[in-house]
């Protein structure tokens, strides 16, 4: 099975494009925050970066912006290219759902990362 869940930060504002038959295409970064303790009981925090490319007008519609929260379900797609004569790897998430995280505080209560879901009806995990 390749399925990736994922919450982050989008990186810098989304591209989108479109194919030759209108279809868009979204791709931007996205960057999950870690945060562990090291040996010293430091805590320490590690950021991967990763691209991801959506497919669709789901996403184009969003106006999603640099900064933003999103959950993101989808798939590992590894392509393989050669670049002056030097093989290459590329690691890109195909997207199937990206949805908006709206943080919020209720009255009484602190809740923070609750998942903001506007055109899905199905919870994304």
């Amino acid at each position: 099975m390749n399925k990736v869940l994922l919450i982050g930060n989008i990186g810098k504002d989304p591209e989108i494009r479109y194919t030759q038959s209108g279809t868009p295409v979204t791709n931007f970064s996205l960057a999950i925050n870690e945060s562990y303790k090291d040996k010293d009981g430091e805590w320490q925090q590690n950021t991967t970066w990763l691209n991801i490319v959506a497919w669709g007008e789901g996403v184009a519609k969003k106006g999603l912006q640099k900064g933003d929260k999103v959950f993101i379900e989808g798939k590992i797609q590894i392509q393989q290219y050669e670049h002056e004569g030097h093989k290459r790897r590329a690691t890109k998430i195909i997207a199937y759902k990206v949805i908006p995280f709206a943080i919020y505080t209720q009255p009484g209560e602190n809740q923070e990362g609750a998942i903001f879901q506007d055109d899905d009806d199905e919870a994304p995990f």
